[in-house]
């Protein structure tokens, strides 16, 4: 391989999300909310200085089981 393909530059903020899925007649979402750390946040390609390095949110989802 000589190269990575071709790929686009999307604009800030670097906002996509991850998924959480699920199946389970025993398994109730609660809460869920999208975590993209608690300082400043940095645009690429300063994102590695952010406490949560990534150009993708993580996704927190609260569950109950029954």
């Amino acid at each position: 391989m000589t190269s990575t393909g071709w790929s686009w530059t999307i604009p800030e903020p670097q906002d996509r999300i991850d998924y959480i899925f699920y199946r389970s007649p025993l398994l109730f979402p609660i809460q869920s909310y999208t975590y993209q750390g608690h300082a400043t946040v940095y645009p690429k390609p300063f994102h590695w200085k952010n406490d949560y390095p990534s150009d993708h949110f993580a996704v927190i989802t609260t569950f109950h089981l029954m």
